[in-house]
């Protein structure tokens, strides 16, 4: 047997030379472990809750590689939404929306908000400026006529248009 202060090494443990109540609570968490295979679920019968989760773990990874901390910050009152901060390896920091489509809401306008998502159909990661793609969203003429926009002037896409994707482009984290 090691010394407990030696460093962790990963031993096959003989369970001849444990005592009965070791052997039990070896064989109980050989169970445990056994019961613990990775399996790759279906994103689309994830609850709610879960798929906020996931989206949140796969757009931080994403700017994880470009050198962001992704720090969960508290949801929208409402609760549909994820709010988190970005903070770069330089200091920078941005307040980001994660949101389950593309979205643009004129009552976010001025609140420095970048907005993510991750494009289902695709699996692509996009983070945009919110108000920049507000104007260019409109400057193209594709929301003006439609009620969403006239009325509260919030849109959102459950899957980006070709016209979209050409917009988000630039903005996909890679």
């Amino acid at each position: 047997m090691t010394h407990p202060t030696a460093p962790l090494a990963l031993q096959k443990v003989n369970s001849e030379e444990l005592s009965p109540q070791q052997k039990r609570a070896h064989d109980s968490h050989k169970e445990k472990a056994a019961a613990w295979v990775l399996q790759k679920e279906n994103y689309r019968k994830l609850p709610l809750h879960q798929r906020r989760a996931y989206n949140f773990s796969m757009v931080a990874a994403k700017l994880a590689d470009y050198g962001y901390d992704s720090v969960p910050s508290s949801p929208d009152l409402r609760g549909h939404d994820t709010n988190f901060i970005a903070r770069h390896i330089d200091g920078k920091s941005c307040l980001v929306r994660l949101k389950t489509r593309a979205t643009i809401d004129h009552k976010r306008v001025g609140q420095g908000l970048y907005i993510a998502f991750r494009d289902e159909e695709t699996d692509k990661v996009y983070v945009y400026p919110h108000d920049e793609m507000e104007r260019r969203i409109v400057k193209t003429g594709e929301v003006g006529d439609n009620e969403a926009w006239k009325g509260p002037r919030s849109y959102n896409w459950p899957t980006p248009p070709k016209w979209l994707r050409g917009l988000l482009q630039e903005y996909e984290v890679r």
